[in-house]
Formats: C-alpha cells, sequence, structure tokens
C-alpha cells in the first residue's frame, strides 16, 4: 500500500495554486480511499473527519471546504475569460471525487444536489456531527449502567469491548485508566478484594498491546482464584 509519504510534491518554485492543481490531479481517486482507513457512515464521523482533513491540508484543498479559498470570477475586468477560474473548478471537482472515495456507500445519497465540495463537506457536518456525539453519548451511557450481574466474566468483558470499540471507531477513545474504572464499577460486591489488588497494582499497562489484553490476564486471575 502507498503511504502519504510517497506522494510527488511539486518544486518549491510552484505558486500555490500550481501546488493545488498538481498535488490533486497526481492522485487517483481509488488511493484517496487506500489513505483514509475507515470510509464515513452514520456512526464514525469525528473519527473520519480526523483522518482525512490532514490529507487535505496536504495536499492544498482543504481551503476549497473551510471557504477560505473562494471561487474567482469567470471573467476578468476586460471581460476576457479568468484562466484561474476553470483551474479552481478543476481542483473543486477533484476535491468532491476524493470525498466519494471516502464515503460509505450508505452516506452516498446525502452526496446528491451538493453543487461544490465546500456544500457536500458542510451537508455531511450537519448530518453526522450531531448523530455522533449522539451515538457516542449513548455508548457511554451504556458503559456507565454495564454490570457484570450473573454474566460469565468473558462475556461481560466482551461487551464493555464491544462498547470501548464503539467509542473508539466514532473519535472518542478511552484512556486505559478510565475503561479499568469501568470495568471494575460493574463488577459485584464479592470481586472488591479482586477490584482492590488491580487498583494496587504497580505494574504498568503496555501502551502497545491490544485493548483489553491486560483485562483478559486479569480473567485468568479470577479463574485461578475462583470466588
Amino acid at each position: 500500500m502507498a503511504s502519504s509519504d510517497s506522494l510527488p510534491l511539486p518544486s518549491s518554485s510552484s505558486s500555490s495554486s500550481s501546488l493545488s492543481t498538481f498535488s490533486a490531479s497526481a492522485i487517483p481517486s481509488h488511493h484517496i480511499a487506500t489513505l483514509i482507513p475507515v470510509k464515513l457512515n452514520r456512526d464514525n464521523y469525528l473519527l473520519w473527519k480526523s483522518l482525512f482533513t490532514p490529507i487535505l491540508q496536504n495536499a492544498d484543498l482543504y481551503g476549497l471546504l473551510d471557504g477560505s479559498d473562494q471561487c474567482p470570477p469567470q471573467f476578468l475586468p476586460t471581460l476576457e475569460s479568468n484562466p484561474a477560474y476553470p483551474t479552481w473548478v478543476a481542483r473543486d471537482r477533484t476535491c468532491k471525487i476524493w470525498l466519494h472515495a471516502a464515503i460509505s456507500e450508505s452516506v452516498l445519497p446525502y452526496t446528491v444536489g451538493c453543487s461544490s465540495a465546500q456544500s457536500l463537506w458542510d451537508n455531511l457536518e450537519k448530518r453526522f456531527s450531531a448523530i455522533t456525539r449522539s451515538h457516542i453519548l449513548q455508548l457511554k451511557g451504556q458503559l456507565q449502567t454495564l454490570k457484570k450481574g450473573s454474566d460469565p466474566m468473558m462475556l461481560y468483558l466482551e461487551k464493555i469491548k464491544a462498547l470501548a470499540d464503539g467509542l473508539a471507531a466514532a473519535g472518542a477513545p478511552l484512556a486505559d485508566l478510565d475503561l479499568i474504572a469501568h470495568i471494575l464499577r460493574g463488577l459485584p460486591p464479592e470481586y472488591d478484594s479482586f477490584g482492590t489488588s488491580i487498583r494496587v497494582r504497580s505494574d504498568p499497562i503496555d501502551p502497545d498491546a491490544p485493548k483489553l489484553d491486560f483485562i483478559n490476564d486479569w480473567t485468568t486471575e479470577v479463574s485461578t482464584n475462583s470466588i
């Protein structure tokens, strides 16, 4: 898979307009899709935006979306055609193609009727930012109220992991200590001594370990010293 480090760059003497045209036209839309590990869906807008924005900034296209790079007039005061106009239109069209390539099929209907890259970007923001925030609040609410009850420990941890993965996909990942706090909060009283041992243990959590690997280790402890 090609990385963004391999993207072609214009010479330092190129103008800003040349940089935009060169960078945008040199990267095919299917390549853009490979640079983003997730496509936009109803639940991951914040994560998707955080991943896609630097790609657009690196190609000098983000100004088309935030309004700082406005469309120039089609004609000059002399009534001659403005050469900057078709260049801007081509860049805007390329930006829309990139956006389409980064959107899941279920979201594509929301792109209909958007005449510019900015209108498409704004429409996605309007439709999905609130949905994503609502989804995050819903997942956090479920996480705060989840109890082990009579579930086997592994099933309880799988439920916790599903909620944690959902928050990460939505752009709101949990810190490991917060995750531990949620897990311990949902345990019944007979696990109090186990919870205390976890709170006072001195061995650090490996930040590079897969999420919940350390919890699986604890499960082994619980199984070995079953209550």
